[in-house]
């Protein structure tokens, strides 16, 4: 039965242009639609937001291109994967070296097509980050906000433990 006294009024994933704290949960090499177009590395993110509630998911794609901007993209995303931008390295090799990552993304919503959806900020500040930087960023984003939660050192926002144990004092 359904108890209609009890149904949520709000959506806790309702998309919000922010940054966000990105687990890459998916990363692997696509064939696009369009004869003739090169194969592109296809992303999808496990966002938390700064407060630490699970924000839904957001999907991105890299591509290997000499336009300077899609360059720039993609030596961003490296450089918040931590993954040293020498030598050179086919995009179908990158999948594997990110996959599992953190990282933090600046995210918009962009309602051009038929339904809005979340993507990476290319034109605010510099798009993607390593997660040593969220507080900085999102303090940026929100200069007006009392909020301030620390990421701690070696916590894992993204796993959640259900043992319960002693405290040390």
């Amino acid at each position: 039965m359904i108890n209609f006294d009890s149904l949520p009024t709000t959506n806790e994933y309702s998309l919000e242009a922010d940054v966000y704290l990105a687990h890459i949960e998916k990363a692997e090499m696509r064939t696009p639609k369009t004869p003739g177009k090169p194969d592109y590395l296809s992303l999808q993110y496990r966002l938390t937001r700064h407060n630490g509630k699970k924000a839904g998911v957001m999907f991105d794609a890299q591509y290997d291109s000499d336009k300077q901007l899609i360059q720039y993209k993609l030596g961003r995303f490296l450089k918040a994967c931590k993954i040293p931008l020498k030598g050179q390295m086919e995009l179908k090799d990158i999948a594997t070296l990110v996959l599992n990552k953190d990282i933090v993304v600046d995210a918009v919503i962009d309602e051009s097509g038929n339904q809005p959806r979340l993507q990476a900020d290319l034109f605010g500040r510099e798009v993607y980050y390593p997660t040593e930087q969220f507080d900085e960023i999102w303090s940026l984003a929100h200069p007006d906000s009392n909020e301030f939660m620390p990421v701690p050192e070696g916590d894992d926002p993204f796993t959640e433990s259900t043992e319960d144990g002693d405290v040390e004092y």
